[in-house]
């Protein structure tokens, strides 16, 4: 493969990235504009309180990790002019730099999904217990749907 065709494959994967990380982003502000609603619901109700907890603190720690790689993301590549796209450049700390992040964005997908399908389960017990909640939360097909998100476990 000529170094051309590397590069625009390396800047391709990076988009990629970028795109998948600021709609985790998104997805996570949503879920928790949610749980800090579903707080004040579950007052009273010690079991529910610690799952709606549960899945704060599960929360906070994505966006915590979202955040560290969006700004590792902004310092380990450069922006190309004026075109606003992140390249590669052909030297090797930066071939290291994409091989790093690739690497850092597997690990993230792996336990996003797992973040996901705990998402899910945790809507799954919540389905139908609060109507005056948050809206994505009336049923388990529509969550988060309504927050414009499409939210499977495969995403």
């Amino acid at each position: 493969m000529t170094s051309s065709k590397m590069l625009l494959l390396h800047i391709k994967e990076l988009n990629a990235y970028e795109k998948m990380l600021l709609k985790a982003e998104k997805e996570i502000s949503s879920i928790l504009t949610t749980v800090n609603h579903l707080k004040t619901k579950t007052i009273g109700d010690s079991k529910n309180a610690l799952k709606v907890a549960k899945l704060s603190q599960d929360s906070n720690t994505v966006k915590t990790i979202t955040s560290r790689l969006l700004e590792e993301f902004n310092l380990l590549f450069i922006l190309q002019n004026s075109t606003s796209k992140k390249v590669v450049s052909g030297n090797i700390e930066s071939i290291k730099n994409h091989q790093y992040f690739k690497n850092e964005i597997a690990y993230f997908r792996t336990n996003y999904k797992e973040y996901k399908s705990t998402l899910i389960k945790f809507a799954r017990d919540f389905e139908g217990k609060y109507d005056q909640c948050h809206k994505c939360l009336r049923s388990t097909s529509c969550f988060l749907k309504t927050c414009g998100s499409s939210f499977t476990i495969d995403n």
